[in-house]
């Protein structure tokens, strides 16, 4: 609950993620908000020579269902991004 904000530094950062990511973020998602700098962020703190993709979707925060039966294209984008990105790595 509550009202978005822009966040807050980790208390006790773990350094760089040393593990291919995709970032999935839903353009409709109330907690992740996509466009808010920490969110862009995401992709400093992946190791530079680490595999990130980054991919919004029409969605909200859970990809799969938020989406409703009338933006199968967003479901399908998801679905073949974490397809490739389970091949590639």
């Amino acid at each position: 609950g509550g009202e978005p904000d822009d966040g807050q530094p980790a208390q006790n950062p773990i350094g760089q993620v040393s593990t291919p990511s995709l970032y999935v973020c839903g353009t409709a998602d109330t907690a992740i908000l996509c466009s808010k700098p920490y969110a862009q962020k995401t992709q400093d703190y992946i190791a530079p020579d680490v595999a990130y993709t980054y991919l919004e979707v029409d969605c909200g925060h859970d990809l799969l269902t938020s989406c409703g039966y009338f933006k199968s294209d967003q479901i399908q984008k998801t679905m073949d991004a974490i397809q490739a990105h389970l091949d590639a790595n």
